[in-house]
């Protein structure tokens, strides 16, 4: 009885946050999925039963090629449809079979280090894609303190109430967690991104204490930024696709002027410092796209700053009705998506047809 009145409860605050929540509403770069800088304390919290690996079939899951050759994935699903640098010191392998199976693999030193998971044909167990949010908190028990014991140093994460419905982290194994996204529209889980603990703290997606030193991050050259962003850009490409296509609408054509403009948009906003859909120098929407003349019956975009990366852009949109709204334009046919540094810029258009 306890058990079923904690699911009933959890589900209601879940559909609360959902809907009413100011910082899934937000547009500006303080909502979910952010990157966090770690701060420096004592870490007092014990190992406990609240971090107890999951028990499952780990058979049945990607998860078990976590810290294996990438030369296995490569002889269970073949060669990549594209791979890219990412800012965490290692290489993203890209594998686009949409519904079927849409999977990102973390490599480093030729070792898997993270997968992310939004087909339906990729086993992800403990977890399945379309699993309903209330079965994922009746099965799995949520924490929003989570310590974390790294290669370089020790973590304790802090969820917030809104990531516990939105996006839980939970310890599957040793050394290996695992990140849910949530669809708060559907209520069902959208993806599942399993990872080592040396990347999870690396990429700090919860705010953190640490033990020891921090982690500082490399510089990149201009160019090397340019891949990346190109990189996390077509991600959130393909999974807009890919989430259009479950809803049963049109997938979107990427525009090489859309994706230039977005990109020009995302450069002015870092180097201006300001995040807002009206540019000081350049205008609004609108007026930013008027020298392409075409006839556009629709327009709209979709800005983030400060995520950790594409895929948390997208997972932040998926939970936020306003932008979640534009990425559901019915009758949208073409669209760009442009970053520069941290910040991204998604152009959706209806263009009229001949």
């Amino acid at each position: 009885m306890k058990s079923f009145l904690k699911v009933i409860v959890l589900f209601l605050i879940f559909m609360v946050i959902a809907y009413s929540s100011p910082l899934i509403n937000r547009e500006d770069s303080t909502a979910l999925f952010k990157s966090y800088d770690a701060k420096q304390g004592n870490l007092k919290m014990k190992v406990d039963s609240k971090e107890t690996p999951i028990k499952y079939n780990e058979e049945k899951s990607i998860a078990q090629y976590i810290g294996k050759p990438f030369s296995l994935i490569e002889k269970k699903y073949g060669k990549p449809n594209r791979m890219y640098a990412t800012p965490y010191e290692y290489d993203n392998y890209v594998y686009n079979k949409g519904q079927e199976g849409y999977l990102i693999v973390g490599v480093k030193a030729d070792k898997v280090v993270r997968f992310y998971v939004a087909g339906n044909e990729i086993p992800v167990s403990p977890f399945t894609i379309d699993m309903p949010s209330d079965q994922v908190i009746n099965r799995f028990d949520l924490q929003t303190e989570i310590m974390v014991e790294s290669p370089i140093g020790k973590y304790q994460l802090s969820l917030a109430e809104d990531d516990l419905y939105s996006r839980p982290l939970l310890k599957v194994s040793k050394g290996i967690y695992a990140q849910l996204t949530m669809d708060a529209t559907t209520h069902k889980l959208f993806s599942v991104s399993f990872m080592d603990s040396e990347t999870l703290v690396k990429m700090r997606p919860y705010e953190s204490v640490y033990d020891g030193d921090i982690y500082e991050p490399p510089k990149f050259s201009d160019k090397q930024w340019v891949n990346m962003n190109r990189g996390m850009s077509l991600d959130v490409e393909e999974l807009t696709n890919l989430y259009r296509e479950k809803e049963g609408l049109n997938p979107l054509k990427l525009d090489k002027n859309l994706t230039t403009e977005a990109e020009l948009h995302s450069k002015d906003m870092y180097e201006n410092e300001f995040f807002n859909h009206e540019s000081p120098d350049r205008g609004d929407l609108t007026t930013r796209l008027a020298h392409l003349n075409k006839n556009n019956v629709d327009e709209q975009e979709n800005l983030a700053a400060n995520y950790v990366d594409g895929i948390a852009t997208f997972g932040a949109w998926l939970n936020s009705p306003n932008h979640l709204q534009k990425i559901r334009t019915e009758k949208a046919n073409i669209m760009g998506v442009g970053g520069y540094r941290f910040y991204l810029t998604q152009i959706i258009v209806e263009e009229e047809q001949e």
